[in-house]
């Protein structure tokens, strides 16, 4: 079936709020990215340091530009005819593949040391460079070095496999680029020692075009997004942080209105929640969800930042989503209609929802809810986009749903992909080509790209969702398929890891 594409509406309003982000007019599309965002902080979350798996993450803000040499121990040792006591292992637990590199050193004075050489290799003098490897063994520190020409590195044993990922550049300046690699296990008197290697690599960085919005938790999260709004600002919307059903279908409002979201408990609002409201200045506050999701203390709370504070609730999740249907006028080009039983194909249609200035509405996943045919008689619209695939919301759903859409043939079309983030990846795809930025949010839990998705719906670009540890193969391909200048990744290292945000740099150009 066909995928509609973004034809870019936008109301008036809309168009003051960006421009009082600083946003640039750019033909049928707004992007508003502010230089720095003020809500970015350094984030040390190097993965690789305790799972020494795939390829080291370069320092936060920079990307892998080149990798100079990178070595397992599948078919042999690196430098045979420059070893001394290192051998091949055979092993399930190897980091990579099924061999890593061993020495042993019994503890007699007659077997001082064991080395090891990588290649000769070159990398421009200068240019940041990193070695990184896996490593284990019983060995002391003072034991066993690696050895990067002039850059000298001790390595402690450890039980269990750990990485190490070490700035090198200083060594790029010693031979003019050539780099000599040399690994020393030398011996404990009386104590048999082992070193084990594997996974190891040298690399090199450039700066990378990706910012990280981010915060200690969930709500600090959504607090520091909601930075990139100018205040003061009319609306803001609130939803519960550990409940998303509710809030879906709010984020492609406040994606639609230039208005953030926040997250709040249940029965309180985080300091830090407070803080945004105070800098926000909101004339409106919308609640997402009824008083089991938001309390009403909490509505009286949100009563210190204006005394208009509203709730859209209803019945169930279905009934909250036609509730925020509602503020949408009759005879719309566009409807999209997600899983209310799953939340990552809601998320990254929100973006592109609200660029279409369009409403999101929750279906069960095998029939269509009535107060949803109801909200779907009343919007009369003459297409409906379904997000994901068969598995979230089955070809019923999508039959009884071309009885509500208007328009020609075909009226009812899906975008899906093979899992949660090839459809976010189809998703991206139903955009221009060419946006100022993208946004980077996980997969594996709905709140941070809750509160990014209202912010990637008021630029009018898309979110795309990941794993912590990896990249998907079809959002790195759709990233690397869009013409964006900058990267927003959405949360800290236990959402989204450095390799990912690593890994997002390579699909933009260098600042």
């Amino acid at each position: 079936m066909g995928v509609s594409t973004v034809t870019g509406r936008r109301s008036a309003a809309r168009l003051a709020a960006a421009a009082m982000a600083g946003g640039v007019l750019a033909g049928a599309f707004v992007a508003t990215p502010s230089a720095v965002p003020s809500a970015v902080a350094a984030v040390n979350d190097d993965s690789f340091l305790t799972r020494p798996l795939g390829e080291a993450a370069c320092p936060e803000g920079m990307a892998r530009s080149s990798t100079v040499q990178r070595h397992g121990y599948e078919s042999s040792i690196t430098e045979p005819r420059f070893n001394n006591g290192w051998s091949r292992v055979s092993s399930s637990a190897a980091p990579e593949g099924s061999y890593f590199a061993r020495s042993t050193l019994t503890g007699s004075t007659s077997d001082p040391k064991d080395y090891m050489f990588l290649p000769y290799v070159k990398a421009a003098p200068g240019v940041h460079t990193r070695l990184a490897f896996a490593t284990r063994g019983s060995m002391a520190s003072t034991k066993a070095t690696v050895s990067l020409n002039s850059v000298g590195i001790a390595v402690g044993g450890s039980s269990s496999w750990t990485g190490r990922n070490v700035d090198v550049t200083a060594a790029t300046d010693d031979e003019g680029g050539w780099l000599s690699t040399w690994f020393e296990h030398r011996v404990t008197t009386g104590t048999a020692t082992t070193w084990d290697l594997d996974n190891v690599q040298i690399f090199t960085c450039r700066a990378a075009s990706t910012l990280r919005l981010h915060g200690v938790d969930r709500y600090a999260t959504a607090a520091a997004v909601s930075q990139e709004f100018p205040a003061p600002t009319d609306t803001v919307y609130v939803a519960r942080g550990d409940l998303y059903p509710d809030a879906l279908s709010g984020a492609a409002l406040a994606g639609k209105s230039s208005s953030p979201v926040l997250l709040v408990q249940p029965t309180g609002i985080p300091p830090v929640v407070a803080d945004a409201l105070t800098r926000l200045q909101p004339q409106h506050i919308v609640v997402l969800g009824g008083a089991s999701a938001v309390s009403d203390s909490v509505l009286a709370q949100l009563r210190a930042w204006t005394s208009d504070v509203v709730r859209i609730g209803g019945a169930d999740r279905f009934a909250v989503s036609a509730a925020v249907a509602a503020g949408y006028p009759a005879g719309l080009a566009d409807v999209y209609v997600a899983s209310g039983r799953n939340y990552p194909d809601a998320l990254s249609g929100a973006s592109l929802a609200a660029t279409n200035d369009a409403p999101i509405l929750l279906t069960d996943p095998t029939s269509l809810p009535d107060t949803i045919r109801q909200v779907l008689d009343r919007l009369d619209p003459a297409h409906i986009t379904v997000l994901g695939g068969s598995g979230v919301v089955s070809d019923s759903v999508m039959t009884a749903l071309a009885a509500y859409a208007t328009g020609p043939t075909p009226r009812v079309t899906r975008i899906s992909g093979a899992n949660r983030y090839a459809t976010s990846a189809d998703v991206a795809a139903a955009f221009p080509s060419t946006v100022a930025t993208t946004f980077l949010a996980s997969g594996e839990d709905f709140p941070d790209a809750l509160a990014g998705a209202a912010l990637a719906g008021s630029w009018d670009v898309p979110l795309l969702l990941t794993q912590r540890y990896t990249l998907p193969s079809p959002v790195d391909s759709r990233l690397r398929a869009i013409s964006d200048t900058k990267g927003y990744v959405l949360g800290d290292g236990g959402a989204v890891a450095s390799i990912v945000r690593d890994k997002y740099g390579r699909t933009l150009p260098a600042p």
